[in-house]
C-alpha cells in the first residue's frame, strides 16, 4: 500500500449552497494495482486516513467486483480537535477480476465521495534481474501483448515514475519472454500477476549487485533501483520468485570470478526479498568470442541449483534463433513456454512433470572395470534423445555437425564409438579403454568459417529441451556388482542380503520379477545390509536382483536369485476318545505334502484359554494323555509345526474321563507273569478287566517305559530293545502297587 498524504477539496450538493471536505489518506491502494495474494487466495486492501472537516458522521467503503457491487462497509466518526481517523479493510479475491474502490463522508442527509481507485487486482509478484537477455526491449515493439491481469510498477528508467502500469505498455520495460510468461500463467491458472523487471542490458555482476549496505533501497545503484521500485509497489513482503539471466558480459569479456561474487548477490537477495521461494538461474549461450572462462561460468550457474537452497536451474541453449547473444522473439518465446512449465510445477502444483527440467547428469562414470564406456544418470522424468549429426551451409561454405566433436574426456574430443540414450540414461561406448577422469560436453565457446554461432547438435528430452552444458565433470570410477542371496522365511516373506560397501551416500536398490527375464519393478532402496519382503502370497517364487548407487556412480546389476515362499499348513483335524478313567486318545491327520513336521498338543481344563503344552510328537498322528483325573473334561487343540512356518490350531475339542467305579481293582494274587525269565516277550495276565499303569524299571531302579491300561485282562510286553539282565515290573491299581521281578535272557 502506498502511504502518502492526500487532501482532497470535492464541492458537492446538500443544499442550496456549496463545502469543502478536506481528507487525508496514509493507505489507499492506487489504480491499477496488484495486491499480492495470501496463501487464502485473497487479500486485505487498507484504506485508512483522518477527515479533518467536521459535521460529518461516517466514513464509508463500497468496493464494486467488476462494476457490480461487492461489499460495503461503514465506520462511524469520532472527531477529537476537529479531525475524526477511519480504517477499512475490505477483502478481494485472487482472480480474474478487477476492483474499484470507493471513499465516502456521510452525513445523515448526503454524502460525498472523496477517493476512487478502480482496476485493482489480487495475485502474484515475481522479478526479473539480469543484463540484455533478461531485459531484451530490443524486440518489444514486435510483441504486442497486453492484458487488464498483467500489471507492472514504474518504468525502469525514471526513480520518480512510481505509477502501476499494465505490463508491456511503454515506456514500461518488462521484456517479451517476462511478458509472455505473464499471459501464460494468467490464462492458465487465472490470476492476475505483476513483474517488475530491474535488467539492464550489457551489464556486470558487478554493477548488478552493488548495493549500498546502509541502504540497500539507495537508487543511485541498480541494485537499489530495482528494490526501491518493489518497496513503493508495497509488494516487497510478497515476492514470489526471481529470475536471474547474466553472465554474458563477463563470457564474452573472459572476466573471471564470477562464482565469488554470486553468492554475495544471492544472499542480499534473501535479505531484501525474504518471502521469495525460487530463485531461477538462467545458464547462458555458448558465446561466439574466444573465452577461457565461459565454460566455467556456466557450468557454475549449472551448479547452482545443488550449492544453493532456493535456487531451481535452466538452459538456454539449443533454442533457435540465437545470433551469437540474443535471440530472436519466437526464440524468447519459446524459452517462456519452458519457463512456464517450471513455475506452473513450483508454484501451482501442475501435475506436468515429465520432462520440464532442463536435463542435468546426477552421475557420471565407468560402467565397467574396462572404462571403455561411460554412463550418464540423469532426473528419473527425464526421457533422453542425442540429435543426430547434421549438415549446415551458409554462404556457399558447408560444414557437417557431429556430436562426437563436441565431447572431451580430459579436454580431448575424438575418443567416441557410440552414443546412445533410453530413458534418463546415457551411455557412451569409447573406442578403446580411456584414463580420463573429466568430461566435458559441449564447447566453452565457438565460432568458424561456417557460423557465428553453435549450431551442432544437442542431447535433449522428450520436449525437446537443450540438456545444461557441462565442463570438466568428474569421471568416477566403476563399481563391481554386488552379490545377494534370497531365502524364504516362511509362507509370506523372503529375507534379502547382500555384502556392505563403504561408498559415500551409499544406498541399495531391490528390484524383484514374476520371472527370472523380468519386468523387473522398483522393491525398495535402503542403506542396510538387508532386508525382508513380506506379505507375499504363499508357495510362488520371485526373482530379485541389487544394483548398489552412490553419490558418484551406480554399479551394473547383482546376478538374478529366487526364492519361493512356503507353502501354507492346514489346521489338523483333532478327535479326542476317553479310554479310561485316567486316559484320553488324541487321533489328528497329518497334513498333505509336508516332510519334517512335528505336533504341539496343548490341554486346558477351559475351551477358550489357559492351554498348555502336554505333547509334542515329532512323526506320530496319535497321543494318549494319561495320568488324568477321573470323571474330569478336558480341552485339547493341536497344531502343525515345520521349520518355518506353523499350521493354525485346530479347533478345540473335548472328552471326558472315565468314572473310576465303572472297573474292579486287581490283587496280587491275581496277576500272573509268564515266561519268567523270559527272551522276547512277557505276558501279563490280571483274570478280570483291570486298569492301572504298569512301568518297567531297570536294575537301579530307573523308569524305562510306563503306560496306562484300561478294561484289559491281560499284557504283552516287547522285550526286544532291552538288553539281558534283572529288571522290575511294577503295577500300579490305585489301591497298591503290585511289583514282580523279571529276569530277561538271549
Amino acid at each position: 500500500m502506498l502511504k502518502f498524504l492526500l487532501s482532497i477539496c470535492l464541492l458537492f450538493w446538500f443544499s442550496p449552497t456549496f463545502s469543502q471536505v478536506t481528507v487525508r489518506f496514509d493507505r489507499l491502494p492506487a489504480t491499477r494495482q496488484l495486491v499480492p495474494r495470501s496463501e487464502q487466495n485473497q487479500a486485505d486492501v487498507n484504506i485508512e486516513g483522518a477527515i479533518s472537516t467536521t459535521g460529518y458522521e461516517r466514513m464509508a467503503v463500497s468496493v464494486f467486483r467488476n462494476n457490480q457491487l461487492w461489499t460495503y462497509q461503514s465506520q462511524a466518526l469520532s472527531y477529537s480537535n476537529d479531525t475524526a481517523h477511519f480504517s477499512f479493510k475490505p477483502s478481494i479475491r485472487a482472480e480474474l477480476a478487477e476492483y474499484r474502490f470507493e471513499v465516502f463522508a456521510c452525513r445523515t442527509s448526503d454524502s460525498v465521495r472523496v477517493a476512487l481507485r478502480d482496476s485493482v487486482v489480487c495475485g502474484d509478484v515475481f522479478l526479473i534481474y539480469g543484463q540484455s537477455n533478461a531485459f531484451n526491449y530490443f524486440n518489444y515493439p514486435d510483441y504486442r501483448f497486453q492484458n487488464e491481469f498483467c500489471r507492472t510498477f514504474g518504468n525502469g528508467i525514471l526513480p520518480e515514475d512510481t505509477t502501476w502500469q499494465l505490463a508491456n505498455h511503454l515506456p514500461s520495460l518488462t521484456s517479451t519472454w517476462g511478458v509472455e510468461l505473464q499471459r501464460l500463467i494468467q490464462e492458465n491458472q487465472r490470476i492476475p500477476i505483476c513483474l517488475i523487471n530491474g535488467a539492464y542490458g550489457g551489464a556486470s555482476i558487478d554493477f548488478l549487485s552493488n548495493r549500498n549496505d546502509q541502504n540497500p533501497a539507495d537508487p543511485s545503484t541498480h541494485y537499489g533501483f530495482l528494490l526501491r521500485r518493489v518497496r513503493k509497489a508495497g509488494v516487497g513482503h510478497a515476492v514470489k520468485a526471481l529470475w536471474w539471466w547474466q553472465g554474458e558480459y563477463e563470457a564474452y569479456g573472459n572476466l573471471s570470478g564470477y562464482e565469488q561474487k554470486f553468492p554475495i548477490l544471492y544472499n542480499n537477495w534473501l535479505q531484501d526479498y525474504p518471502t521469495v521461494q525460487k530463485i531461477y538461474v538462467v545458464q547462458v549461450a555458448i558465446p561466439n568470442a574466444p573465452s577461457a572462462v565461459a565454460g566455467t561460468i556456466r557450468d557454475f550457474q549449472r551448479k547452482t541449483a545443488r550449492l544453493y537452497p532456493k535456487i531451481a536451474t535452466w538452459t538456454s541453449l539449443g533454442t533457435s534463433g540465437f545470433d551469437g547473444l540474443h535471440y530472436s522473439i519466437d526464440g524468447y518465446l519459446r524459452h517462456a513456454q519452458q519457463m512456464y512449465r517450471l513455475m506452473a510445477r513450483d508454484f501451482y502444483g501442475a501435475k506436468d512433470q515429465q520432462n520440464v527440467d532442463s536435463p542435468e547428469p546426477r552421475k557420471v562414470f565407468y560402467a565397467s572395470p574396462e572404462n571403455r564406456e561411460i554412463t550418464l544418470i540423469f532426473d528419473p522424468t527425464q526421457q533422453l534423445f542425442w540429435q543426430r549429426d547434421t549438415t549446415v551451409t551458409r554462404d556457399g561454405r558447408t560444414a557437417t555437425r557431429k556430436m562426437v566433436d563436441y565431447l572431451y574426456f580430459d579436454g580431448q574430443a575424438g575418443q567416441i564409438e557410440t552414443l546412445s540414450a533410453r530413458g534418463n540414461v546415457v551411455t557412451i561406448t569409447l573406442k578403446q579403454p580411456s584414463t580420463a577422469t573429466k568430461f566435458t560436453y559441449l564447447p566453452g565457446y565457438f565460432k568458424d568459417d561456417v557460423s557465428n554461432t553453435y549450431d551442432g547438435p544437442h542431447l535433449r528430452n522428450a520436449r525437446g529441451m537443450a540438456a545444461f552444458s557441462f565442463e570438466n565433470i568428474p569421471i568416477a570410477a566403476a563399481l563391481a556388482a554386488p552379490k545377494m542371496t534370497a531365502e524364504a522365511l516362511n509362507i509370506n516373506q523372503v529375507v534379502l542380503s547382500w555384502e556392505a560397501v563403504n561408498l559415500p551416500g551409499v544406498e541399495y536398490v531391490v528390484e524383484r520379477a514374476p520371472q527370472p527375464t523380468g519386468p523387473f519393478g522398483l522393491l525398495l532402496r535402503t542403506n542396510k545390509v538387508a532386508s525382508i519382503d513380506d506379505r507375499l502370497p504363499g508357495g510362488q517364487t520371485y526373482y530379485y536382483r541389487l544394483k548398489i548407487s552412490s553419490t558418484e556412480a551406480e554399479s551394473a546389476y547383482s546376478a538374478v536369485v529366487s526364492a519361493t515362499t512356503l507353502i501354507p499348513l492346514e489346521a489338523p483335524r483333532l478327535r479326542a476318545t476317553p479310554i479310561s478313567h485316567r486316559q484320553i486318545r488324541l487321533d489328528w491327520e497329518m497334513p498333505v505334502g509336508t516332510s519334517g513336521v512335528y505336533f504341539r498338543v496343548e490341554r486346558s481344563l477351559r475351551a477358550e484359554a489357559d492351554f498348555a503344552v502336554v505333547a509334542s510328537p515329532a512323526g506320530p498322528t496319535q497321543f494318549t494323555d494319561s495320568l488324568l483325573t477321573p470323571a474330569t473334561t478336558y480341552f485339547y487343540r493341536v497344531k502343525a509345526v515345520a521349520a518355518k512356518i506353523e499350521s493354525p490350531y485346530s479347533t478345540a475339542v473335548e472328552a471326558t474321563t472315565l468314572v473310576l467305579t465303572a472297573l474292579q481293582p486287581i490283587f496280587s494274587d491275581d496277576v500272573q507273569v509268564f515266561p519268567n525269565p523270559a527272551e522276547r516277550e512277557l505276558r501279563v495276565s490280571f483274570g478280570e478287566n483291570a486298569f492301572g499303569t504298569y512301568r518297567l524299571m531297570d536294575g537301579s531302579g530307573k523308569t524305562l517305559r510306563e503306560e496306562e491300561f484300561s478294561q484289559q485282562k491281560s499284557l504283552n510286553l516287547s522285550l526286544d530293545a532291552l538288553p539281558a539282565g534283572i529288571y522290575t515290573l511294577q503295577l500300579d491299581t490305585g489301591h497298591q502297587i503290585i511289583s514282580k521281578k523279571i529276569v530277561i535272557t538271549r
